[in-house]
Parts: C-alpha cells; sequence; structure tokens
C-alpha cells in the first residue's frame, strides 16, 4: 500500500518536470494565457489518468485510491481555476472510459469536478503559498476521504488505509507545489541569464552578441529568396561632444531615449540592436529597400525634433547618421552586406551628417 501511494508520488514529480519544460521559457517571459492554462490543465488531466492506473484497489469493493487530485490541486493553485476545471473534467471522462460507468465511478467523478470547482476559490485566498498548500490539499483530502468513507466496506485495515493515504497525499501536495516554485525561479534565473548575455546593459536593446547570431539567420534566409533583409546602420552625429561637454552621465541619457526612439519608430519583427558606443543597427526582414530608406528617414526626422533631457534638467538636440542596405537589392553577398551599410552610414557623415545615405550595389 505505502509502496502504491509512494509510486503515484514519483509519476507526480516526475511529471511535473517533464510537462513543465516545454512552458518554461514561455512562462519566464510573460504571464500564461488562457490557451497555456487550457493546455496545462489537459495536461494535468491525462497524469490524474495515469495515477489511476497505479492506483490502490480497495478490498471488497470497487474504490481505488491515488494522488490523481494533486495535479488538480496544483494547477488551481498556480494557474487557476480553467486548469483545474479542465485536469479534474479530462481526468473523470478517462476514469468512466478505463472503469465503466456504475455508481462508485461517477460518484468519485462528480466528486473530483467538485474539487475542480473549489480547490481554485481556495487557492486564491491571501495568504502565503504554504498556508494555500496546506488549506487546499487539506480540503481535497477530506472531500475524498469523506466518500471513501460512504462507500468504503468497514474491514481490519480500514483506518490504517486512510491514515497513509491522508499522509502521502498531504507530503506530495507540499513536495508538488515546492517543485513547481522551484522550476519557476530555476527558468526565471535561467532567463535573467540569457538576457544578460543577448541584452545592451544601458539602452535594453540586443547586443551585439545577439545581433550578430540573428544577422546570420536572417541573411542565410534572404540568400536563399524566402524574403528579403534591410539593414539601417545608424551612428549620433558628433557624440564625443556630448560627452566632453554635458558628462558621460548625460551621454547614456542620450543614448538611453534614442533606444526609445529607435523602439518607437521600428515595427514588432525588426531587431534594434546597439552595437557599441553611439553604434546602433535596425535590422528590417521582409523589408525592401525603398521602405528601408522611408523607415531611415523616419528615425532622422524623430531624432532631429525631439528634445533629449539630460540629468542636470537641461535638454539638447542632437542628430543621427544613417546608412540604409538591402538583400538582395543591394547585394547577393551576405558577407558584404553589412559593410556596405557601414560605407552607406560613412558616405552620409561625409556628406556633412543628420542624412540618410543608400548602399551602393
Amino acid at each position: 500500500m505505502v509502496g502504491t501511494f509512494f509510486s503515484n508520488a514519483c509519476i507526480v514529480f516526475t511529471l511535473i518536470v517533464i510537462g513543465f519544460l516545454p512552458y518554461s521559457r514561455l512562462r519566464a517571459r510573460r504571464l500564461p494565457t488562457t490557451l497555456d492554462r487550457l493546455l496545462t490543465g489537459l495536461a494535468a488531466g491525462v497524469m490524474g489518468i495515469l495515477l489511476m492506473l497505479y492506483a490502490l484497489p480497495v478490498p471488497n469493493s470497487k474504490l481505488i485510491l491515488d494522488l490523481r487530485h494533486l495535479p488538480v490541486v496544483t494547477g488551481a493553485l498556480f494557474l487557476g481555476p480553467s486548469a483545474s476545471l479542465v485536469a479534474g473534467l479530462v481526468e473523470e471522462i478517462g476514469r468512466v472510459a478505463t472503469f465503466g460507468a456504475n455508481q462508485t465511478t461517477i460518484l468519485a467523478a462528480l466528486n473530483m469536478l467538485l474539487v475542480s470547482a473549489i480547490a481554485p476559490i481556495l487557492a486564491r485566498i491571501k495568504r502565503r503559498l504554504a498556508i494555500r498548500v496546506l488549506v487546499v490539499n487539506v480540503y481535497a483530502l477530506a472531500q475524498i476521504s469523506a466518500l471513501v468513507v460512504w462507500l468504503m466496506p468497514t474491514h481490519a485495515q480500514f483506518e490504517w488505509v486512510l491514515l497513509t493515504y491522508g499522509i502521502v497525499s498531504l507530503v506530495a501536495g507540499y513536495g508538488s507545489a515546492w517543485l513547481v516554485t522551484q522550476l519557476f525561479a530555476h527558468f526565471g534565473r535561467q532567463h535573467e541569464l540569457e538576457q544578460m548575455s543577448s541584452v545592451d546593459f544601458l539602452t535594453g536593446l540586443n547586443n551585439t552578441r545577439h545581433f550578430d547570431l540573428v544577422i546570420n539567420e536572417l541573411a542565410a534566409r534572404a540568400a536563399t529568396g524566402t524574403e528579403s533583409l534591410s539593414i539601417l546602420a545608424i551612428d549620433i552625429d558628433h557624440f564625443k561632444s556630448v560627452n566632453d561637454t554635458y558628462g558621460h552621465p548625460a551621454g547614456d541619457a542620450v543614448l538611453q531615449q534614442l533606444a526609445t526612439v529607435l523602439q518607437t519608430c521600428t515595427g514588432s519583427r525588426d531587431v534594434v540592436s546597439r552595437n557599441g558606443g553611439e553604434e546602433f543597427t535596425v535590422l528590417m526582414p521582409g523589408c525592401t529597400l525603398i521602405v528601408a530608406q522611408e523607415m531611415a528617414e523616419r528615425i532622422r526626422a524623430a531624432v532631429e525634433r525631439r528634445d533629449f533631457l539630460l540629468p542636470n534638467g537641461e535638454s539638447i538636440h542632437i542628430t543621427v547618421s544613417l546608412g540604409v542596405a538591402c538583400l538582395p537589392e543591394s547585394t547577393v553577398d551576405t558577407s558584404a552586406f553589412l559593410q556596405l551599410a557601414d560605407d552607406a552610414l560613412y558616405t552620409a557623415k561625409k556628406r556633412g551628417r543628420n542624412r540618410v545615405c543608400i548602399a551602393s550595389p
């Protein structure tokens, strides 16, 4: 009996780890959507069905004891009612399909559906997680035990079965909650490290490392003719004079505000990067040379119009020069693509700055 419940607990812990992996990166970036909750509820329901297959048959009855409520209450604690209800529904459809429709099966199904409906309500009480885990698991255990007491024939091991079931259930419930919180924390830290390695610390834009990875991928795609790729090479005009006149904190403020301008002007597919110092790039997949030139002019004009606020309360105006190149319109040589944009940027500076120049093939 103890071995059966222990096997159930091991199944729960193992499947939580395995099932968590596809959602780990998504969870690290944003809150789960309704679809995420429904899919997780479905997976939790399948876990519950598997637990039933390794359940403890109660002697002289059609009852089985297992930990199928743990996926339901864990979903209620971390993902809310939609995940919990879907898990409960899937579990009980699986129970009826596996063990047939009889009085015991139907009562057990209704009982678990009630758990899946009430557990999310209890999970929302304003207490720390350890208390919420205790409340939800005790409630589920009490409701399941009440049904067992009602349907279970009296025999010598009656109290021992319920006591063992209760202890293992509570320990496994806390273990499941602890495991999920540790997984969230682990993948959250992993995401932070990934962000630190790919994001510029000052502006929050992509850094050179991320730029190199993306440009290689997009350029290879453009070389196959799948879609064009344009690039804007951007440089702040006379940026050294800003640092020399107002100090490096003022220069940092200008860089941060320019990053905001670039993000505002560009689209959701565009990759905006700080490539070092006052140098920036915008990669524009699926963008023709003419459209890229229009985007470059829009950025140039937006920067020229903007008041850049310095830490001392003063505001200044700056300008930028931009070089534009496109695969395959400017060149079909992916290795020369970036150099063409840099050459066009150099031409813009040579011609007086605060202007846009297009790469010459």
